[in-house]
């Protein structure tokens, strides 16, 4: 998958209007988003999803009481039911999406292409043949397999990829 994405695992909320005004649902949440890296960035993404919840709350008349769990007992967590749902960076995969139900996205999170701005390209496809910087063997194995004619950069950090494309 091109880009790593968050998702809201809210097995029990997928009616809020149907009589759960007033009703408070406890959420597993894995305050370190593994295996997502945030770069020093989980704390913004947890008040997103503290606002994204408040939100909710508002419209909706329900109330969430939040759990904060480490990545490897989610799951177990949910199974044994100390919470109604949960958040995560997990992949869902075939096997689990026959025991739980999953939201649609609510946080897109991964790559992006970042160009001169005097360069007029708006896609990677656009890229063939040129040289693009990349912080991972990950994020390299993805263009290669999307892109063969890429030529691949390593930068130790973003920062200096971005100095890169700056000079």
């Amino acid at each position: 998958m091109w880009k790593r994405l968050l998702f809201l695992l809210l097995v029990a909320l997928t009616c809020f209007s149907c009589s759960s005004k007033g009703k408070t649902y406890r959420v597993g949440v894995d305050p370190s988003w593994y295996p997502l890296n945030m770069m020093g960035k989980e704390a913004n993404v947890y008040a997103f999803t503290d606002e994204l919840l408040r939100a909710i709350s508002r419209e909706e008349g329900v109330f969430f009481e939040r759990i904060n769990v480490s990545w490897d007992n989610l799951i177990l967590g949910l199974r044994e039911r100390h919470y109604e749902g949960m958040l995560s960076s997990i992949t869902p995969r075939v096997f689990m999406e026959t025991v739980y139900e999953f939201s649609d996205l609510y946080l897109n999170t991964g790559p992006v292409l970042v160009v001169r701005s005097d360069l007029k390209v708006s896609s990677l496809g656009e890229m063939q043949t040129r040289e693009i910087g990349v912080d991972s063997i990950q994020t390299e194995a993805l263009l290669i397999e999307l892109y063969p004619n890429v030529i691949v950069h390593y930068y130790d950090t973003i920062p200096d990829g971005l100095n890169d494309v700056i000079a």
